[in-house]
């Protein structure tokens, strides 16, 4: 249950933090724009780790994006610093880890909002028990900022696409349009990834049968993982390396329907209406899959350790390992032939 304030407060500069995953930030953006329309006047800064800074670019209801580096205590340490002499007198923590809860009390805000979690309680004077553990992670993080008088917007999240990155994928794509599935076979951690092996098999009979055409995507640094996809394929997909989270948006664009693993990239489709079909490990599907839109869906199966899941932990990840390939493809299939056709 959200807590909410008795009187609509006044808010001169705020802060909002979610250090960590691209994607994790993305799902904060129905949170800022219903801050963003109950407080107009008010002055957002956004507190974002160095890699997930790309993903916010253009989002217009953020005055600023202040980078923290993605490790070394140091630099936390001064960013720390130079929040604080900022003055604000409003702070919204997403996360709420050992981090970022320390970075919110260190900023001396007179209110200072976040989760009632062990252990980092102390950093909050304004606390939310934690929701339902099978809520939407927007919804979860739009009641921070209901607990301060904001109303709720809807769930969309934001993402902007420029015209310039829509053109060059205009011209690079030529030809494919109709027929193209785009695939993300990626993920930073292994308990997220089902294997190139089985994406190769469950594209090339696919291509058979469906008449698609695989335009296979990742980041910076995970070209080897298409490669090794491309490797294990009869038939030849399209690989291609972004550079940015607005590239990805507008290859995304120029693609019928997404599939691949769970990542920041796919909540990028989300925010664009492109349907998604995700495999899903350990992860509660209903925590990352958009609720009540038939047009975004996922594969996983049932296991029995999931209520008590440490993946970190974990060595042997049976959960999205033992997805079979018959049961994603026959899921493709059936999303594809829904969905695959919309645009």
């Amino acid at each position: 249950m959200t807590v909410r304030s008795n009187k609509k407060r006044k808010f001169h500069k705020a802060l909002f933090i979610q250090i960590k995953q691209a994607g994790d930030c993305l799902l904060t953006t129905p949170a800022l724009r219903a801050f963003r329309k109950s407080f107009p006047e008010t002055k957002i800064d956004y507190l974002i780790g160095e890699y997930s800074f790309g993903i916010l670019k253009g989002n217009n209801n953020i005055d600023s994006l202040i980078t923290v580096p993605d490790k070394s205590s140091k630099s936390i340490l001064e960013a720390a610093y130079k929040l604080r002499k900022r003055k604000y007198d409003l702070v919204i923590d997403f996360l709420c880890s050992p981090t970022s809860s320390k970075l919110a009390y260190v900023t001396n805000a007179p209110t200072r909002v976040g989760y009632k979690r062990r252990g980092r309680s102390w950093a909050y004077n304004l606390l939310l028990a934690e929701g339902n553990p099978d809520d939407y992670s927007a919804n979860d993080k739009l009641r921070l900022v209901e607990a301060v008088g904001a109303e709720s917007d809807g769930i969309k999240l934001d993402f902007t696409v420029p015209k310039d990155e829509l053109s060059k994928a205009d011209a690079d794509l030529e030809g494919y349009k109709d027929r193209l599935l785009a695939v993300l076979p990626v993920s930073r951690r292994k308990y997220k990834r089902w294997g190139p092996d089985k994406f190769a098999r469950c594209l090339d009979r696919a291509t058979k049968e469906l008449n698609i055409k695989p335009l296979l995507l990742c980041g910076p640094g995970e070209f080897d993982t298409l490669k090794e996809v491309e490797s294990k394929m009869k038939t030849k997909p399209l690989i291609r390396e972004m550079k940015s989270f607005q590239q990805f948006g507008a290859y995304f664009l120029h693609s019928r329907m997404i599939f691949g693993n769970d990542n920041g990239p796919k909540h990028i489709a989300v925010a664009l209406g492109i349907p998604t079909l995700t495999v899903m490990g350990h992860l509660n599907p209903n925590n990352w899959t958009e609720p009540n839109n038939p047009i975004h869906s996922y594969v996983n199966i049932k296991m029995d350790c999931r209520s008590d899941c440490n993946p970190h932990k974990c060595k042997n990840h049976r959960c999205i390992d033992d997805i079979p390939i018959d049961l994603v493809y026959e899921r493709l299939k059936e999303h594809w032939s829904g969905y695959g056709g919309m645009k």
